[in-house]
């Protein structure tokens, strides 16, 4: 147990911005959390055991999950982190409006009509006022100082022309509602971001499986992050995650990072039509926390809501374990944006109800892998072998 506190106060620690700040969610809930001031103590022989090797650390330390859950709780409260949202207080609290947008977005075409007539910000503009729009965010793009763009800049002499196209600055543009100038704010950090997840050589590479990720292919042998083949009925992408796959051998985090962020620039350019948006699956059934990676989840929470061309819509997570429900998932709770909150569904139904819990959303069967009870047999290798075929024939 001691050892455990020491690790995850250790892994906590990142748990603040770039200053120093906390992260600190503005609704919390309570109820989870053990009232107690009894604070474990620490050694030095066990400080220096955290980092002994793992077949000894598992031998030696025969902690079940009930002890494992109530110690980890205790921890969360002595490592100051923050209380953690109350999705029910926090969904009663939205305005019709939100609402109105939020399930938009989870039900897509299977939205109730009258909500439909609500949506605020995704218009049906017609190709002059798409236009106007576009050039209004390159007139912004161009008024942000060279000195907070440098490395877009460098992106646009060194790519190519399509990473700049009417077409690729309208999906930002969607992402932001069509705002152009939170469009163009979107745009530069999304350079910025790639710049620091890729590295000053690969960011203005092709983003292609013999460019830019040719280092990262066993990252996405993995399958933690998968596209799936088919849309959902409402023609958006279907992103397939199983945190399991994440063992932490072969690869580190940071090629992680960058498989998924391929897989998600797949997933944007394959969408035929630019408004629509992203759905997660999650099957998180054989999920541990021991392949909980919380730098990994902040990179790919912040991405989403703050820079990535497409616009994540809906997160279905399904067959979450008990422990996971209970310690992981309120602190990856903490770190998602209020939108990305209210627009994720845990369902917590028998695994044999899954299928019809996700067809109400208008996911099926055809649609899903075989994990969900559908027909997709998937084969990360296969997806990679089509992907390098693909991207053969575009050059």
């Amino acid at each position: 147990q001691q050892q455990f506190l020491g690790c995850a106060l250790a892994q906590f620690d990142s748990h603040s911005d770039d200053d120093g700040h906390r992260n600190t969610p503005s609704v919390f809930n309570t109820k989870e959390l053990p009232e107690t001031d009894e604070i474990p103590t620490i050694n030095e022989s066990a400080d220096q055991n955290m980092y002994a090797d793992e077949t000894t650390e598992s031998e030696s330390i025969p902690i079940n999950d009930e002890d494992l859950e109530e110690f980890f709780l205790s921890v969360l409260q002595l490592s100051g982190l923050p209380r953690f949202t109350n999705h029910a207080e926090e969904r009663a609290n939205m305005t019709d409006g939100e609402k109105a947008a939020a399930l938009s977005d989870m039900f897509g075409k299977y939205c109730n009509v009258d909500i439909q007539k609500s949506k605020r910000t995704r218009r049906d503009l017609d190709p002059e006022s798409i236009a106007f729009l576009i050039k209004r965010m390159r007139d912004e793009i161009e008024g942000i100082p060279k000195s907070n763009k440098q490395a877009l800049l460098e992106a646009q002499e060194n790519c190519g022309e399509e990473e700049f196209s009417d077409e690729r600055l309208e999906r930002f543009l969607r992402c932001e509602g069509m705002d152009a100038q939170l469009a163009a704010k979107r745009f530069v950090r999304y350079w910025d971001k790639r710049r620091h997840v890729f590295g000053s050589e690969k960011y203005i590479m092709k983003m292609t499986l013999s460019e830019a990720l040719c280092d990262d292919l066993p990252a996405l042998q993995a399958g933690w992050v998968q596209l799936l083949p088919e849309v959902d009925t409402s023609g958006r992408q279907l992103l397939y995650f199983e945190p399991a796959r994440h063992k932490k051998q072969g690869y580190t985090s940071e090629s992680l990072l960058r498989a998924a962020w391929y897989v998600i620039e797949v997933a944007s350019r394959a969408n035929k039509d630019i408004d629509s948006g992203v759905v997660e699956l999650v099957w998180d059934k054989h999920s541990t926390v021991w392949e909980y990676d919380h730098w990994l989840y902040k990179q790919l929470l912040e991405f989403e809501a703050s820079c990535w061309p497409c616009r994540f819509d809906c997160y279905h997570v399904c067959c979450t374990p008990k422990f996971i429900e209970r310690v992981v998932v309120p602190i990856v709770s903490a770190l998602q944006s209020k939108r990305c909150r209210t627009r994720s569904v845990w369902h917590d139904v028998p695994e044999h109800e899954i299928l019809s819990a996700l067809s109400e959303y208008g996911i099926t069967g055809d649609m899903l892998p075989t994990e969900f009870g559908g027909s997709i047999q998937l084969n990360p290798s296969e997806w990679i072998a089509h992907r390098r075929a693909m991207e053969m024939e575009e050059i």
